[in-house]
């Protein structure tokens, strides 16, 4: 039958064996340590606050299996929770849910090392949410997973990753959705993460890609980034170097200021950082800009491309700019830089068949590389005023117009292009 509860339960180890469901919710239990196994119908459901608060004890969870198909297992702790290499957290097409609490100004862990799963055989995944709770700043890390994380089987399940977790393995998703989350600020993505459908990440403050991070999805699965969600001015998508972003679909970078993460390399004037030496390649259109009325610029000093004819779009606010020191590839798409460009070093912006338009002023110290060397047909617009030492082009049949009021060379130019210039 079915185990209810209708008081509290005190004690080290609760193991528990129904065929039913498990129900323990009616009052907040005191267990460290917690076993069950529900065959037929019904749920699991632990609410427990571990000690007399404000000490707040961490729950070790044993193998927890709700065997019964469409069941749901729940699992609510004040206090830290810890999964043990070589146990799981079960349930058979069911929603998996598992929240930690916090009384106090501290976050309260999560630590995932065993498996947790949501579907088996041919039985699609349920939903999986995992809840740390943050501290009170929001800088601590709420939730560690180092094991496994699926929803399989079926498919359709999206990602959605939050502040103040630390991702090493990669979640396998299903049909069941996966959100693991807190309310902590930054997402720091520090090992290689491949995802099989779309990743969404919507941060109170920091995206942090380490020179360790390698971030991906396969074919024609998107990636969202956005930092400071609720756009305070606080917060911004850095890709340190040696960092790569790899979306097999779409690809969108919004963020404000990098200003807290200038400590580990980030630029505290920008709001996106592609640091030299990194990677963003997307299969689909790429979009970087910046959430409304922000002030900090875009760098792009690592490689922004696309593997085929889509656009690349970055925008940045009014009185803001793009610090260019890498390049901007599409094979045929159309490369759009919807603001002022500040060049420096020698980056190229190459489209092939697809236009190229520099939509404000282009200044700077650098040489830009227009097109390139073996196929290129598009037109390159500058529409704006140019003052730069350089520019070098490529003896293929596109054009090079210059649609401001001034443009400026300080050193010889020879326009190898074979399609006109037009001034």
């Amino acid at each position: 039958g079915a185990i209810t509860d209708s008081g509290s339960i005190n004690g080290t180890t609760l193991t528990t064996s129904s065929v039913s469901g498990t129900i323990l919710d009616f009052n907040f239990h005191h267990v460290t340590g917690f076993i069950a196994t529900n065959t037929t119908s019904g749920d699991i459901v632990l609410a427990n606050q571990s000690d007399a608060l404000p000490t707040l004890n961490t729950l070790t969870l044993g193998n927890v299996s709700n065997n019964a198909v469409g069941g749901n297992v729940s699992l609510t702790n004040y206090g830290a929770i810890t999964l043990p290499i070589a146990t799981n957290v079960y349930s058979s097409g069911g929603s998996l849910d598992i929240t930690s609490l916090s009384g106090d100004s501290d976050a309260r862990l999560i630590l995932i090392t065993g498996g947790v799963q949501s579907g088996h055989g041919g039985v699609n995944g349920g939903n999986i949410t995992i809840t740390g709770a943050s501290d009170t700043v929001g800088v601590q890390t709420a939730v560690q997973v180092d094991g496994v994380v699926t929803s399989a089987n079926g498919t359709g399940g999206v990602l959605t990753l939050g502040g103040g977790v630390v991702v090493n393995t990669t979640p396998v998703l299903g049909q069941g959705n996966i959100i693991i989350t807190s309310s902590g600020i930054d997402l720091i993505i520090n090992t290689t993460l491949n995802y099989g459908t779309s990743l969404v990440a919507s941060i109170i403050r920091n995206i942090y890609v380490t020179s360790n991070g390698h971030l991906s999805t396969s074919g024609g699965v998107n990636i969202s980034l956005t930092a400071d969600r609720n756009n305070t001015g606080v917060g911004g998508v850095y890709v340190a170097t040696g960092g790569t972003i790899v979306s097999g679909g779409s690809l969108t970078l919004v963020g404000s200021n990098l200003a807290t993460l200038s400590g580990a390399g980030a630029d505290a004037t920008a709001g996106i950082d592609i640091a030299a030496g990194s990677t963003v390649t997307a299969s689909g259109a790429i979009n970087i800009s910046m959430n409304a009325g922000q002030t900090s610029n875009i760098n792009i000093n690592g490689t922004v491309q696309t593997t085929g004819a889509q656009n690349i779009t970055v925008t940045p606010n009014a009185g803001t700019q793009v610090n260019l020191g890498g390049s901007i590839i599409s094979v045929g798409g159309t490369i759009n830089l919807a603001g002022p460009v500040v060049v420096s070093g020698t980056p190229t912006l190459n489209a092939g068949a697809g236009v190229i338009n520099l939509n404000g002023n282009v200044t700077g110290s650098g040489t830009l590389a227009l097109q390139n060397n073996t196929a290129a047909s598009g037109a390159v617009n500058f529409n704006a005023n140019v003052n730069l030492p350089s520019v070098t082009t490529f003896a293929q049949p596109y054009a090079v117009n210059f649609n401001g009021s001034t443009t400026t060379f300080s050193n010889a130019v020879t326009f190898n292009n074979t399609n006109g210039l037009g001034l």
